[in-house]
């Protein structure tokens, strides 16, 4: 009787368990950067992956297309591909700099950013020139 009990006891734990497992990952896809974000059009994971420090702005163009927004600094644009769909914080960010001069990428930006805190996907980078 007490083994019955037991086996009951071990089962009952590991199907609660397993709920919340269940539970906990489906509220980590609804929640996930990637479900909240808005791309660039022509914006696709892998060909953001082929950038990096030194592509020529032309490049980035025939990869990914044209930005959502931009923004011009005093030497360099940013190109943004990622944009929240709401008024989230949650997002993915995905930007190109590109120097104004040499008119090619100084910085990729790949991470996700959760409420005010960020983090940098695993194989992304977030690293300047010369860095």
């Amino acid at each position: 009787m007490k083994q019955e009990r037991r086996a009951f006891g071990k089962t009952l734990v590991l199907a609660v368990l397993a709920a919340a497992l269940l539970v906990l990952g489906a509220l980590l896809i609804l929640k996930s950067p990637n479900r909240v974000t808005e791309f660039a059009p022509d914006y696709t994971h892998a060909a953001f992956a082929r950038i990096h420090v030194g592509v020529s702005a032309d490049r980035v163009l025939e990869l990914i297309g044209e930005p959502l927004t931009t923004s011009t600094h005093e030497t360099a644009e940013s190109w943004h591909y990622s944009l929240p769909e709401v008024a989230e914080s949650h997002m993915s960010v995905r930007c190109v700099v590109i120097d104004s001069r040499t008119r090619t990428v100084v910085r990729v930006e790949q991470r996700a950013r959760f409420d005010y805190l960020t983090q940098v996907l695993p194989g992304g980078s977030d690293h300047a020139y010369g860095e």
